[in-house]
């Protein structure tokens, strides 16, 4: 998405560089005019329409990650979701690995992560990818559909 808003400024410093320099021509500004008609509604309205309506392929992949649930709060002003991380190693093998970020949605899936915060307990969490998320379900791509206790060390 970046990428497109980059794109966007980049195409209108070209068009007002060529503003500047066609003399104010009447057909130049009425051709420039719709072009950038066309860009902004080509580009920048999708660019946010996408995001917020739904996303992109919410069956894009599934994950199934395992380890210990090391974060778990609740984030957002109009949409609230829970943002969470996993830690996939153990011992000094969990210092060495990237925790893996998901989100959470579904408040059945939120009453199961609750308890687990902080616990021995290995999870499983089964996710959803999105190619692009929406708004709405968080700030990862990845969407948790359904958790199970792995096992547990005494």
């Amino acid at each position: 998405m970046i990428g497109i808003f980059i794109g966007l400024i980049i195409l209108v410093v070209i068009m007002v560089m060529v503003y500047k320099i066609s003399n104010y021509d009447r057909i130049v500004n009425m051709i420039l005019g719709c072009f950038l008609t066309i860009v902004i509604l080509g580009l920048f309205i999708p660019s946010i329409i996408i995001p917020l309506t739904g996303g992109l392929g919410k069956n894009y992949g599934t994950v199934n990650q395992i380890g210990y649930l090391t974060n778990f709060s609740e984030k957002g002003i109009i949409w609230k979701t829970y943002e969470g991380e996993l830690q996939k190693g153990v011992g000094e093998q969990a210092t060495a690995e990237k925790s893996f970020a998901f989100s959470a949605t579904d408040k059945d899936v939120i009453e199961k992560l609750r308890p687990y915060l902080g616990s021995k307990h290995r999870l499983q969490l089964k996710c959803r990818q999105w190619v692009c998320m929406p708004f709405s379900r968080g700030d990862t791509d990845k969407e948790v559909v359904d958790v199970q206790v792995y096992n547990s060390f005494k």
